[in-house]
C-alpha cells in the first residue's frame, strides 16, 4: 500500500474503525496501518478479522450496535482522535450511528467520520437513511467527515462468474466506479489533517463505464481468459437498486475531492489484482 508520509515521519493518530472487515473498512484499515496510524477495529468476527486485517490492528470483538461495547472501546483509548463508521445498512445503520455518537458524547474533540451515499439527497430509502445519519452527526457537535460514495469496483465479485461467463443484471446504467483503495488513501490524508474537518466529500471517478465493461475487465484480469457477458435476473433488492439508479443518476461533482486528495489512480484491473493478492476473492 502506498504511503503519504514523508520518509522518517511517523503518524501517531489513534483511530477506531467500526466495520473494519467489510468491503470498504478492510482497505481503510490496511492503508491507515501502512501509513503509521494506531488502528483499533470493532469487529463481530475475530477469526475473519485475523485473516483480512494487518496483524498490528488492535481488534475488539463485539456487536457494532452495542452502546456499552462501543463506549468501553472508546474509554480504553485516551488518545483516540477519530472514529470511522464503515458499516451499516438500512435502519440498522441509523442505530449504529446513534450508538457510536453516544459512545463518544463525552469526548467532543473526537472526529466522527462516516461512509454516506451519493444519493443522500434523493427521495429513496437509502437516501433517507443516509440523510438521517448525516443529520445526527452534524448536530452532535463533533468535528466530522462525510464520504458520499457511489459505486466501488470491489463489488465486481458480487456478479457471478463461471465457465468463462460473467453474469450481469439487466437494466443497470453506467456508473463512475472508484476503488476502495483510492478512498482509503483519501481517508488517510484527511484523518491526520485538522484543517480538513466538517466537510462532505463526494467519492467517484471521472471515467464512466458500464457494469458489463467493469465486470468483464475484472474477471478477465483474475482469470487471464476472455470473459463473455450474459444477463441474469437480479434479486428483488437488485431490481430496487437498478430502479433507484435510473431515478437518481450520477453527475460528476467530486472536483473538490480531487483538488483536496488527488485523482483516483486504481483501474479495474488494478483492483482485481489487489483483491487477488490480499485474498479477498
Amino acid at each position: 500500500l502506498s504511503s503519504i508520509l514523508r520518509t522518517g515521519e511517523k503518524n501517531m493518530s489513534v483511530v477506531l474503525i467500526v466495520g473494519g472487515t467489510g468491503l470498504l473498512g478492510r482497505w481503510t484499515t490496511r492503508q491507515l496501518v501502512a501509513d503509521g496510524y494506531e488502528v483499533h477495529a470493532v469487529v463481530r468476527n475475530i477469526e475473519k478479522a485475523l485473516k483480512v486485517l494487518p496483524s498490528s490492528t488492535h481488534l475488539i470483538e463485539g456487536s457494532l450496535e452495542d452502546r456499552d461495547c462501543l463506549r468501553k472501546a472508546v474509554d480504553s483509548l485516551p488518545k483516540l482522535s477519530l472514529v470511522h463508521q464503515s458499516a451499516g445498512n438500512g435502519e440498522e445503520e441509523i442505530g449504529m450511528t446513534s450508538s457510536l455518537l453516544s459512545a463518544i458524547e463525552h469526548r467532543k474533540d473526537v472526529v466522527f467520520s462516516k461512509i454516506s451515499s451519493f444519493n443522500v439527497s434523493a427521495d429513496t430509502n437509502d437516501g433517507r437513511v443516509k440523510k438521517k445519519c448525516e443529520d445526527l452527526i452534524t448536530a452532535s457537535g463533533h468535528p466530522y467527515l462525510l464520504w458520499r460514495s457511489g459505486w466501488f469496483t470491489e463489488v465486481a465479485p458480487m456478479f457471478k462468474f463461471e465457465n468463462g461467463k460473467g453474469y450481469c443484471w439487466k437494466d443497470l446504467i453506467h456508473r463512475s466506479f472508484i476503488s476502495a483503495s483510492d478512498l482509503a488513501i483519501w481517508h488517510s490524508k484527511a484523518f491526520n489533517n485538522p484543517v480538513i474537518r466538517n466537510k462532505a466529500f463526494y467519492v467517484q471517478n471521472e471515467e464512466v463505464q458500464s457494469f458489463e465493461s467493469m465486470i468483464q475487465k475484472f474477471h478477465e484480469t483474475t482469470t487471464g481468459s476472455p470473459v463473455q457477458i450474459e444477463y441474469t435476473e437480479p434479486p428483488n433488492w437488485g431490481i430496487d437498486m437498478a430502479a433507484m439508479m435510473r431515478k437518481v443518476g450520477e453527475e460528476f461533482i467530486a472536483q473538490e475531492s480531487f483538488d483536496t486528495f488527488g485523482k483516483p489512480k486504481y483501474t479495474v484491473e488494478d483492483v482485481a489484482k489487489r483483491m487477488k493478492e490480499y485474498g479477498d476473492l
